[in-house]
């Protein structure tokens, strides 16, 4: 048997069962498989299975502390963290330490089990056991450091990495965490009320100082507030950059599980908080979203001591967000439900832990904040805080359940399928998200039913797809001679006539085929896509809306009807448009500036700085946002706001006339006369044709004037 902590750690589950499966062939009693058995159940949340594995491997071998090390583990995660005569945990361990006083190899057993089960505190604990009993154990220094620093506790991690690191250099997750150590020792700290925050002062600087101010503004007090609950003293965020020939997001991925990729840009592990850093990506996100999220999962983690299911915590953090669920997440759960594929409280936490597929993971999040709505919705507001207050005293979903809500857990999923099936009631996502027949399924098709024009259109797209023109357009005539309305067959003959040039047949031929009650997408985005090309703005909006009639979950018709919206120079029309694309996506950077700019024409300065400010929190260094959220927030009477972002704007790109000019004025009305008269001074030597350059120069006179120093 060849299988080593690095397949669990990834989650290999599936080939880690498969590997030990041929071991227990061979031999049906090698303990070591059976042990590995249980470590599949433990890393797979399953502590009830792998107690029955251990039972097994007890009669094998005892007295093995490997074994009753996991079987320890599994009690915690089963009956909580007591160590008495009456429970299962404390009578084992008892038994462990009368018979033999230095079970170091017991404790570290228990604390790498409790470690896949993802509770820290209690693996750190059991760590420490074991080096206080057998300090010659070669592996627990450096697994105590590696859970050291999921806790934040870096002083003591690292010396316990160096020292382990010492002993053996050839583990690769130490010697990459003692490399983030040495990364992190560059990095500036900025202390608040609630946090200690490190970052890359080169990089991060400017997100650093709106981040602090969100959290402690907005994140901390709203969070706590709705869980009820303070973490116990200030929790640690990292911001990771580019360093060393290795990016932000490896640095980031080696600080949480000491290997080069994870895949997330943010994650906790209850005390602590890394995040790669925004501007270190090829793709945007919404880093005030991601700190919320994260922030969510440090208190509802230590409120229940660890003990809070994956789902659950997953779910609250989603829900918490305050963001609209994505059509993408819509379309996935529709289809899923069709399918009868769905995850149930047994199964959802593989969909994190273990995706098979790539919706796996996806339908996961957007379940698992299903159950938090349906929750709230079957048994009131304060449902999430009871049930987690249930799986504090008891771990297992099925108890907890039951003493949160007084209902059985067939009871609360039967009740919850309700919910999701009147949720989608009115959803139908299979129109624009079918997958397509294979070509020679198409064929068979036409020969099985040749008077059906619906698979001879089919075949005649996918004829079309692979360039075989003439056999496209004998299939979609001959459908069309059988169904005159066929859309699919209108729109391969209106590709094909716009291919030779003839766009009036292509229109001719698309408006003759198109079914308003239940169009066919692709012909009907060629429809409006020519529509719009040759500028008849009002027949391109009819069509596209009918588009984000039919097909609400697909986001391209909103996106489309935006297009025509910005090419019309229609503002009003646009505006409505982008709000509710920025509402589904909350990574969307593009959505949000130009609805700033839009408000900001209009002079709706509170509309503004709110838009400004989201996309500030997807782009943080864009300088133009900075000043306009800095001059809404000066027409709305909040000048030290105003006074801030006009200074960020000015650091990020200070040859703006208008943005010094307006920075001034505001320092002077707050009798910051020094700062102004550097502004002053800048505009005279560099724009002195700037338009209010004299009328700086009064104001600031009067002030100083007035000033009695």
């Amino acid at each position: 048997l060849q299988l080593d902590g690095d397949v669990l750690a990834v989650a290999e589950l599936d080939r880690a069962g498969e590997a030990i499966a041929q071991a227990l062939a061979v031999n049906p009693r090698f303990l070591p498989a059976l042990q590995l058995q249980a470590d599949v159940k433990l890393a797979d949340l399953r502590a009830d299975l792998a107690v029955d594995l251990l039972a097994e491997a007890r009669t094998v071998n005892p007295r093995s502390e490997e074994t009753l090390g996991r079987l320890a583990a599994a009690y915690l995660a089963l009956d909580g963290p007591e160590e008495t005569a009456e429970t299962r945990l404390g009578s084992l361990v008892a038994e462990v330490e009368e018979r033999n006083p230095k079970c170091g190899s017991f404790f570290l057993t228990m604390g790498e089990a409790l470690e896949r089960m993802r509770k820290f505190p209690q693996a750190a604990a059991c760590y420490r056991r074991s080096l206080e009993r057998m300090p010659e154990l070669i592996d627990v220094r450096g697994k105590l450091g590696l859970c050291l620093m999921r806790l934040g506790e870096e002083v003591e991690a690292a010396a316990l990495l160096e020292e382990s690191f010492r002993i053996d250099p050839f583990n690769v997750r130490v010697r990459n965490m003692l490399e983030v150590l040495d990364v992190l020792k560059g990095y500036a700290v900025l202390e608040t009320e609630h946090f200690v925050l490190r970052f890359d002062r080169g990089n991060d600087a400017v997100l650093i100082e709106y981040a602090a101010r969100l959290l402690e503004e907005e994140i901390y007090p709203e969070i706590t507030e709705q869980l009820g609950y303070e973490p116990e003293g200030k929790t640690l965020i990292e911001i990771f950059s580019r360093a060393k020939s290795t990016s932000g997001h490896g640095w980031f991925s080696a600080r949480m599980v000491g290997l080069p990729f994870i895949g997330t840009v943010g994650a906790c592990a209850g005390r602590m908080v890394a995040l790669a850093s925004p501007g270190d990506l090829p793709k945007q996100y919404n880093w005030g979203r991601v700190l919320r999220h994260e922030f969510v999962h440090v208190v509802n983690l230590q409120q229940t001591d660890f003990n809070i299911p994956h789902w659950f915590t997953e779910g609250q953090a989603v829900w918490h967000e305050q963001s609209r669920r994505p059509s993408e997440w819509v379309r996935i759960l529709a289809a899923r439900r069709a399918a009868d594929t769905l995850f149930n409280l047994e199964t959802i936490n593989y969909g994190f832990i273990r995706p098979k597929l790539r919706s796996d993971w996806t339908l996961a999040y957007c379940q698992a904040e299903l159950y938090v709505e349906y929750m709230i919705e079957a048994h009131g507001q304060d449902a999430p805080a009871r049930l987690m207050a249930a799986f504090r005293q008891e771990p297992a979903a099925p108890a907890a359940i039951q003493n949160a809500f007084g209902v059985e857990s067939e009871a609360f999923e039967a009740g919850y399928r309700e919910f999701l099936g009147k949720l989608l009631e009115n959803v139908d996502v299979t129109a624009d998200t079918a997958a397509a027949p294979a070509l020679e399924d198409l064929q068979k098709q036409v020969r099985d039913m040749p008077e059906a024009s619906g698979p001879r259109a089919a075949l005649a797209n996918e004829y079309l797809k692979r360039g075989s023109v003439e056999q496209a357009r004998t299939e979609a005539a001959r459908a069309r001679e059988l169904n005159p309305k066929e859309q699919l067959a209108g729109y391969v003959l209106a590709r094909l006539s716009l291919a030779g040039g003839d766009t009036a047949e292509a229109r001719r031929l698309l408006e003759a085929s198109l079914d308003p009650e239940k169009p066919q997408p692709e012909l009907l985005a060629l429809f409006a896509g020519i529509e719009l090309q040759l500028r008849d703005f009002p027949r391109a909006e009819a069509l596209y809306r009918l588009g984000v009639e039919k097909f609400p979950e697909n986001d391209a018709w909103l996106q489309a009807l935006a297009r025509l919206y910005l090419t019309a120079e229609n503002a009003e029309q646009l505006e409505p448009v982008l709000a509710e694309l920025a509402e589904r996506d909350t990574d969307a950077f593009a959505y949000r500036k130009k609805l700033a700019e839009l408000a900001h024409a209009r002079e709706d300065f509170t509309a503004a700085a709110n838009w400004a400010g989201e996309a500030l929190m997807i782009q943080v260094l864009d300088a133009d946002l900075h000043a306009l959220r800095g001059e809404a927030l000066a027409r709305l009477e909040q000048p030290e706001a105003a006074r801030r972002h006009y200074k960020t704007a000015i650091e990020l790109n200070g040859r703006q006339a208008e943005w010094r000019g307006g920075y001034a004025r505001l320092l002077i009305a707050a009798g910051e006369l020094p700062a102004a008269a550097e502004q002053i001074d800048w505009l005279t030597r560099n724009a002195a044709d700037f338009a209010d350059l004299a009328e700086l120069r009064r104001l600031y006179a009067e002030a100083e004037a007035a000033d009695p120093r």
